[in-house]
């Protein structure tokens, strides 16, 4: 669902604008926010770490 929808989205972009820039840009900040929450196979921007001794707490 999230690859067809990206793509209605960014082609109804680029007919209603009839430039392609736009769509650029939002595949670009689609992605970014992608990464950023971690759904990019990679921890994003937020790491997570448990001090040694605290285990059972998280």
């Amino acid at each position: 669902m999230g690859s067809g929808l990206g793509a209605v989205l960014f082609g109804l972009a680029a007919l209603r604008t009839r430039n392609i820039a736009l769509s650029i840009g939002l595949h670009f900040g689609w992605n970014l926010i992608h990464w950023a929450l971690g759904f990019k196979n990679s921890t994003g921007l937020w790491v997570e770490s448990v001090a040694k001794g605290s285990e059972h707490q998280s």
